[in-house]
């Protein structure tokens, strides 16, 4: 497909600027406003592009463009020697076009969406013509389009008074190799001018015209004032710096694309760092250095991270229930160690092993809780598995005063599992609270005879109902 840029006219809504410079070369924010539809093109898949100025400023367009071979593109110029109407373009490009379809754009026209490249390069070899429709709030300064309600367009009217639809023609347009002999065939308008609304009308009375709504997130604006132009420039700053990329950058179209390497795109940003246009374009070889250094994450499959737990310092009311720190791992035995200020009995059932400083004749019992008076620090290791019992050996000194009548009694066999245990195990990485096992109430010691002393012994009792004497 061939593409034709349109940037011919005088500009005279925009004098006396226009009167020293071509319009199409005027700024909008960062770069010369024909840069937005040569990238539009780009974008298209369009790599042959023919410039359509006034002879007086087409040496500035070749200043400024070159032969396009910096871009990865063929780009040729034409001249309009006076306006003749945006159809005039398929005339002077005829020998341009050939034999291949393609695409108008006009010089002041502006499109950027999201997926708008893709969209266009479906239209690359279009049977008859495609247009595009916009929803505008002026309808009346454009071709407007009407509808039916399956979405065939009916007509076309270019600048009705009153229009049908909000919906008009933006200045993008597809056509097969015929546009030039339908070209060729109008009369022109009563502006003088030959209508391109009226090429459309001939493909519509054909049955060839296909049109596509463009998307609502896809912005079309129209550069012809000066209040538009103003309007366009905002819009463009708004839009890089709050995203960080930029519109209508012919050298990142080529580049995307696959026309220039990344050599070629950094060789063409080296004179443009003073603006920052050249800083934006090495920026995106360094992100996409930094993209391809990025590793592909892949699937973990390693077993998930340790869990750890500890326990609180808050007092512990009840002996039996001393919460333990845990560091648990989803598939290994699980280390345990703590530290408390109570009697730690073993989880059954359990082994449990003891050295205490007391007698090794007083051994102390290792299932039941130790009353002392002072706290008794045990250091406890403990392994655990998911479905095993759990052995707990305990070593380490016990410091206080043991109760003998315990001691008595010798070491004890630990509880077995309750069915509420067995029912429902404990799930690894947490610790059970043991219930304290049932003891038997210490029996009452009997009361002591008291033997009398010598003065009671040598006072003669008082005999029952005796009065006192004084």
């Amino acid at each position: 497909m061939r593409g034709i840029i349109l940037a011919g006219g005088t500009g005279s809504r925009l004098w006396p600027v226009t009167q020293v410079m071509s319009k199409q070369l005027m700024p909008v924010f960062d770069k010369p406003m024909i840069y937005y539809p040569l990238s539009t093109l780009v974008l298209a898949g369009v790599r042959d592009i023919l410039v359509i100025t006034m002879p007086s400023e087409r040496d500035s367009f070749e200043r400024l463009l070159g032969d396009g071979s910096q871009l990865g593109l063929q780009i040729q110029y034409a001249t309009q020697p006076s306006p003749g109407g945006i159809a005039q373009a398929f005339l002077i490009g005829a020998d341009f076009i050939g034999d291949e379809p393609v695409a108008l754009i006009l010089g002041d026209n502006i499109f950027h969406g999201v997926g708008l490249g893709e969209q266009l390069k479906a239209h690359s070899s279009p049977q008859g013509g495609h247009i595009f429709a916009y929803p505008v709030a002026n309808p009346s300064a454009f071709g407007v389009l009407d509808f039916d309600r399956e979405g065939h367009v009916l007509s076309i009217e270019e600048k009705p008074a009153h229009p049908k639809s909000r919906y008009v023609v933006p200045g993008l347009y597809f056509y097969d190799n015929r546009v030039v002999e339908i070209a060729g065939s109008l009369l022109p308008s009563a502006r003088g001018e030959l209508e391109i609304t009226e090429v459309n009308q001939a493909y519509l009375r054909r049955g060839e015209l296909a049109v596509t709504v463009l998307d609502r997130g896809t912005a079309w604006l129209d550069t012809g004032t000066f209040a538009s132009m103003v309007q366009a420039s905002e819009f463009v700053r708004v839009i890089e710096e709050r995203q960080g990329l930029k519109i209508g950058c012919v050298e990142e179209a080529a580049w995307r694309n696959g026309l220039i390497g990344d050599d070629h795109l950094r060789e063409l940003a080296q004179p443009l760092l003073p603006s920052g246009y050249g800083t934006y374009l090495t920026g995106l070889l360094d992100a996409a250095a930094e993209d391809i250094q990025q590793p592909t994450p892949t699937p973990a499959t390693a077993s998930p991270a340790p869990a750890t737990a500890s326990a609180s310092s808050a007092p512990v009311s009840d002996p039996a229930s001393v919460p333990v720190p845990v560091s648990a791992h989803a598939s290994d035995p699980v280390p345990v160690s703590a530290h408390a200020s109570a009697p730690v009995p073993a989880p059954a059932p359990a082994s449990v092993s003891a050295h205490a400083s007391a007698p090794a004749s007083d051994p102390v019992p290792a299932s039941d809780p130790v009353p002392v008076s002072d706290p008794v620090p045990v250091s406890v290791s403990v392994s655990v598995s998911a479905s095993d019992p759990v052995p707990v050996p305990v070593s380490g000194p016990v410091s206080g005063p043991v109760s003998s009548a315990l001691a008595s009694e010798g070491p004890r066999q630990p509880a077995p599992a309750t069915d509420e245990e067995t029912r429902h195990p404990t799930p690894a990485g947490h610790s059970r609270q043991p219930t304290p096992p049932h003891t038997s109430p210490q029996p009452t010691p009997a009361k002591e005879s008291r033997q009398p002393t010598p003065a009671e012994q040598t006072r003669r009792p008082v005999p029952v109902g005796a009065g006192a004497t004084g």
